[in-house]
């Protein structure tokens, strides 16, 4: 089967998001039949014109119907009544609604953002993530290959709220390894995450984390649990954050529910100064908004 993750990316990229699917080739059918029963690509109008087969000139034909044959045809020059096929009429349409929404689910986004998109059919601001130790600010974006497309993509980033690190995630190939973004941002293509395993489609959570690891910014590593020497356990004990935090993780949810706070960052950002713990104001945040996560995978 024809790798099911390249041809979602192609078809987010394609120009138009209807396509013919003979023009594919039979080498797509594989891959077309699975991200058809995800949602990713629907039945498309049928095709009104083609190009014509039967002589040498290329030339596009109109398609009509013969109503007493009950089939379609059209008119060649040279060839004369020339019978199409309903097949070579079939379209499908490429769904990148889908593909928000799938990133969204699969990357436990926590209090995903409210579409419609930032840039109409091309930008998407997704909502926060927990990679790792790390919270992420995620975007979505395809056909950003013009310099056009990157300026708008860039007047977006600059007016979202922001985590310690940042991603765009794109089916853009070509931006992704040549393109630097302002405000933080990277670029990650989807085929660099993206794997067809078991029949689902799936992102590389391990893949995803190391990646995150290397973007700059801040995480919040957890440090590992030391066991006190036996004649120091009357000392009292470590503070436990994960304990602690549950009142404002609390209060963080009802901000959430109750509009006054966009998602976890932003609630976070709010009750930071009120968090237990002698580190820096930015560190609580982070600490506060991942907790959140964990506590409310689903926003």
């Amino acid at each position: 089967m024809i790798n099911v993750v390249q041809l979602l990316c192609d078809l987010s990229e394609a120009s138009e998001e209807t396509f013919s699917v003979c023009a594919l080739g039979h080498e797509c059918d594989g891959g077309l039949r699975v991200l058809t029963k995800l949602g990713a690509v629907g039945a498309g109008p049928r095709l009104e014109s083609i190009t014509c087969q039967a002589c040498d000139a290329d030339h596009s034909a109109t398609i009509e119907f013969d109503a007493e044959r009950r089939c379609y045809f059209h008119f060649c020059p040279e060839a004369g009544r020339v019978p199409v096929d309903d097949a070579d009429l079939a379209t499908l349409r490429f769904n990148p609604e889908w593909l928000v929404d799938w990133l969204i689910s699969t990357l436990a986004i926590s209090c995903p953002a409210h579409r419609p998109a930032r840039v109409p059919g091309r930008v998407w601001y997704l909502g926060d993530a927990a990679c790792g130790d790390a919270l992420v600010t995620v975007v979505l974006a395809r056909q950003v290959s013009s310099q056009a497309a990157l300026d708008q993509l860039a007047s977006v980033l600059g007016a979202l709220p922001l985590a310690d690190k940042r991603l765009v995630i794109t089916t853009s190939p070509w931006v992704a390894r040549q393109v630097h973004l302002p405000h933080g941002f990277e670029f990650l293509d989807l085929r660099e995450i993206g794997r067809w395993v078991g029949e689902r489609l799936i992102v590389d959570r391990t893949r995803l984390d190391s990646l995150v690891q290397e973007l700059p910014g801040k995480s919040t590593p957890a440090k590992p649990e030391l066991k006190a020497p036996r004649k120091s356990r009357r000392n009292p004990a470590r503070l436990d954050f994960r304990e602690v935090d549950k009142p404002l993780i609390a209060e963080m949810h009802t901000m959430i529910l109750g509009g006054t706070a966009r998602n976890a960052t932003d609630a976070a950002r709010a009750l930071a100064s009120r968090a237990a713990g002698s580190s820096k104001e930015a560190s609580k945040v982070t600490r506060l908004a991942a907790g959140y996560i964990k506590v409310h995978p689903g926003g």
